[in-house]
């Protein structure tokens, strides 16, 4: 018996469970996995690059970052399938990536970094500093918090 598309794409979703993807990517992969199954063969056979660009180019109209997840998605999907050898091919490899746009920082104004400053008492040397690193190596707050985490073993653990 041929392992249908959709069947393929529950095992797949499934095996993110399992490793305990992060939830908001199952449920992006989920989502853009329903949306390529309206189009798709059922036979996963049959998917071919020219099945997954027409299914690409039907999203012309979305956001060249909303496009990219969905090839990313395809592409995880698709590399999932031949490490599990359940295809012999990885159409997504014969697929020309979805071209970035390159975009630049904005920096805040040297008027708001004053007042932020300002806003934080100058005894509160912690987020004044914390504050300054950020700032000055446009690290994110996201990022900064993993690396606190990380490098400090006093922190908490939150279970």
């Amino acid at each position: 018996m041929e392992l249908t598309t959709s069947r393929a794409a529950d095992l797949f979703l499934a095996s993110l469970r399992t490793r305990s993807a992060p939830p908001n990517t199952i449920k992006a992969y989920r989502l853009d996995l329903q949306q390529f199954l309206k189009q798709a063969p059922e036979d996963l056979s049959e998917v071919t690059a020219d099945v997954i660009r027409v299914f690409l180019d039907s999203h012309e109209q979305h956001k060249p970052a909303t496009r990219r997840r969905h090839a990313a998605t395809l592409r995880a999907f698709y590399a999932w399938l031949i490490q599990q050898e359940l295809v012999q091919a990885n159409p997504m490899e014969r697929l020309e990536p979805i071209g970035q746009i390159e975009r630049l920082p904005r920096p805040l104004d040297p008027d708001d970094v004053t007042k932020i400053l300002k806003a934080i008492p100058t005894s509160n040397l912690r987020d004044r500093a914390i504050f300054i690193l950020l700032y000055e190596t446009g690290m994110r707050v996201g990022d900064y918090i993993g690396w606190f985490v990380h490098v400090n073993p006093f922190t908490p653990t939150f279970s």
